[in-house]
Parts: C-alpha cells; sequence; structure tokens
C-alpha cells in the first residue's frame, strides 16, 4: 500500500494570525498592523455594476470599508462583498446588501463591515443606479506584519503534518492517491486518512497497462465516510472486478479527505491547541522539525493528540 498526494493543503486550520498572536509577537506600531487596499477607487461613479479588485485576506481581521462622499439626486448605491477560494470564482458573501442601500439621505458617512468568512479571497461589488455617486471602497486587514511570516508559515504547515502522522488523519481539505497492489480479500477497503470526505474513483489497470474504472452505484461500490477509518464498501452481491493486475500499484483509489474548518466539520480545539503548541516551541527553540522537541514536551502535545487518534492494527 502506498499514499501518493495529489493536491495538497490550501488553507491550513491554523492561520498565520493565530499563530503569531499564540507566539506573543507584535509590530512595532498601529501602522504597521494594518494594511489598506482599495477594491474600487475612490471619485464619481455613473450608472453601472461595479466589480472591485480583489485582495487575499488569508490568515487577518479584514473589515470592507465604504467612504460614501455625496450621491447626486436620485442616486443610490448598493455594496455586497464577494468571496473566493481559488481568486477566480466569486460568489456572495450574504444574501441580500451587506452594506445598507446609499442614498442622498445617508451619504458623506464612512461605512464599515466585518468580514467573518473563511474563504481567501473577497472583494467588494457595487451597484450604482439613478445617477452618479461620489464613493470609494477599501479593504482595511489587520495583523502584526513581521519579516518571519515566512518562516512561521512554514511552521505552521510542519504542526499540521506532524499531527496528521500522530493521528492518522488529515486536519485540512487534501486529495490523495490510495495505491494497492490488488484488491483485498474483503468487501471494503479501508481509507487510511480521517475524515474521508468523498472518494473521487476507483481505477484497477490490467497486465497491459489498461486502465479500467469501477462505478459508484449498487452495481458497483459505495463510500462510507461515516466510518473512521471512511471506506470504499462493494454494494449488495458484487465483487471486486477479476483481471490480470498489472506487475505493481493495480489499484488506485482517488479520495478527499480532511477537516473542512467549517462548522460542524472543524478541527478538535485539543488538536488546533496542540497545533499551536508546537509552532510556539519550534519558533522559540528554532528547530529544524517538529520532531526535535523534547520528552516532557511531546508527552504533552501527544496526550491532547490522543484523544482524536486513529489506531490502526
Amino acid at each position: 500500500m502506498a499514499l501518493k498526494l495529489v493536491t495538497g493543503v490550501i488553507t491550513e486550520p491554523v492561520t498565520l494570525l493565530e499563530a503569531k498572536e499564540h507566539c506573543h509577537l507584535d509590530s512595532t506600531s498601529f501602522a504597521d498592523n494594518v494594511t489598506i487596499v482599495q477594491s474600487i477607487q475612490g471619485g464619481y461613479h455613473a450608472t453601472a455594476i461595479y466589480t472591485g479588485s480583489s485582495t487575499d485576506v488569508s490568515g487577518y481581521n479584514a473589515v470592507v470599508l465604504l467612504e460614501s462622499f455625496s450621491n447626486s439626486a436620485g442616486g443610490t448605491v448598493d455594496v455586497d462583498i464577494y468571496e473566493s477560494d481559488d481568486n477566480v470564482t466569486f460568489v456572495e458573501w450574504t444574501a441580500g446588501s451587506t452594506f445598507p442601500q446609499i442614498t442622498t439621505a445617508n451619504d458623506s458617512v464612512n461605512y464599515e463591515v466585518a468580514y467573518t468568512g473563511s474563504k481567501q479571497y473577497i472583494r467588494a461589488y457595487v451597484s450604482v443606479a439613478g445617477a452618479e455617486c461620489n464613493f470609494a471602497a477599501s479593504i482595511v486587514k489587520g495583523a502584526p506584519t513581521s519579516i518571519e511570516d515566512t518562516y512561521i508559515s512554514d511552521r505552521i504547515t510542519i504542526a499540521r503534518e506532524y499531527c496528521e502522522d500522530y493521528q492518522h488523519r488529515a486536519l485540512a481539505t487534501q486529495t490523495w492517491d490510495l495505491i494497492l497492489d490488488e484488491f483485498p480479500d474483503s468487501d471494503y477497503i479501508e481509507i487510511p486518512l480521517s475524515p474521508l470526505q468523498s472518494v473521487t474513483s476507483v481505477k484497477y489497470i490490467d497486465y497491459a497497462g489498461v486502465s479500467a474504472t469501477m462505478t459508484a452505484s449498487l452495481s458497483g461500490y459505495f463510500v462510507d465516510t461515516d466510518s473512521e477509518p471512511g471506506r470504499v464498501c462493494l454494494s449488495y452481491c458484487i465483487t471486486w472486478p477479476i483481471f490480470t493486475e498489472y506487475p505493481y500499484g493495480a489499484v488506485r483509489i482517488r479520495f478527499i479527505a480532511g477537516h473542512t474548518g467549517t462548522a460542524p466539520d472543524i478541527i478538535p480545539k485539543k488538536t488546533k491547541q496542540a497545533m499551536l503548541m508546537l509552532i510556539s516551541y519550534m519558533y522559540e527553540n528554532r528547530l529544524p522539525s517538529a520532531k526535535d522537541i523534547d520528552q516532557e514536551f511531546k508527552n504533552c502535545i501527544e496526550s491532547l493528540l490522543d484523544a482524536n487518534k486513529i489506531y490502526t492494527l
């Protein structure tokens, strides 16, 4: 059996801001702690729909700021916040306008809405109707900046991987290939990383290198995501395909595993605390890896991780 990573973690379960706060890191001034990104440039805007530029808010506290200067008679401004995981496909963060509609009765005021979503990118989306209006939209990101941000980000990844290896879990969404030499004698195959979100495909390769795909149906298999570990199970009265296997790696199961980071699938608090402690320890001791921690500290970390560890035979 082998595991091959297909798509790694995009969003870590511990943000850079959380890690830096746990390490008691701060910058030297308020100005250094705040970054302002202009989403829609200030000025008079004709009646139209305006899509603002996006910014990466992962690891930051973020506020969308609407600076309303003046509306022409009959002009209205409606502002929404749109969010995205990939900076390509954006969807509305909340249903309906995020801000109050701006008219001549309530213009010349600054409005702000804190973004509390979980996506990596956000931008302002503005509709101007009736007459031209003068406004600007910006995204304010608040987080201590540090020349060691990259170093700390690497410690976050190392801490997650340490916890995953110990618990036999995936703490954030990732895609893997499980590679077997042949189908098992049992009527199910355990997926070694939990929680299992889904199975993308079950493929098998014959001696000539020709690949075929099983179907997820009553005539093939179904996926058990409730068990831990999760399983690919044969449907009733179905057997695994009979064929002459490729000499090695004849069965390949592609699956998606990991906590999604949103309720109710949020990593347990004990596991997250263990990650934060590891990050802080590595930052303070400048160790090359989480494996070099002393035994007393290691025992403390593992006592936190044991509560959600999956034990394998």
